[in-house]
């Protein structure tokens, strides 16, 4: 999970806009940055934008959408969008209190990549041990009793 750690800054989160393709209107890179978000779009998927604190990607953006009103509905428990504050109007307390919900968020998100990934190994494990278990049962089963029998002398 990377995230820059020139996000947190708005004039950086705006640098980012590079290929976003509203240049004007309420869903331009000024607003977009200061609702939080920072573009990780491309030439082929332009309107990809995360939010800096929650990491939450939002794409499918249109002219007319207004960041703010997008960032509550899709991360309405966002640090950032309850703190409601705009950049300019953020404390030292906040930005360091964002920071650290930040990574909060980052490392639940590696904890969450972990299990997954251990859960896939342990079904690819039982798979295999199912498998072996089961060509053991064959082997027993498709033996045929010996004939030989055991004489006592």
């Amino acid at each position: 999970m990377d995230v820059p750690v020139w996000s947190t800054s708005q004039e950086e989160r705006l640098k980012s806009f590079k290929y976003w393709p509203y240049k004007r209107g309420p869903c331009r890179p000024e607003k977009m940055a200061e609702a939080g978000f920072y573009s990780i779009g491309s030439k082929s998927e332009p309107d990809l934008a995360k939010c800096y604190v929650c990491l939450k990607e939002l794409d499918g953006w249109e002219k007319d959408d207004d960041p703010w009103s997008e960032h509550k509905k899709h991360a309405a428990l966002c640090p950032y969008v309850v703190l409601n504050k705009s950049p300019d109007q953020l404390t030292v307390k906040d930005i360091l209190t964002l920071e650290c919900e930040k990574q909060k968020k980052i490392l639940v998100l590696r904890h969450d990549e972990k299990i997954k990934m251990l859960n896939e190994i342990q079904k690819a494990v039982r798979a295999e041990l199912d498998k072996r278990n089961g060509k053991e049962n064959k082997r027993k089963i498709s033996r045929a009793p010996s004939k030989r029998t055991s004489k006592k002398e």
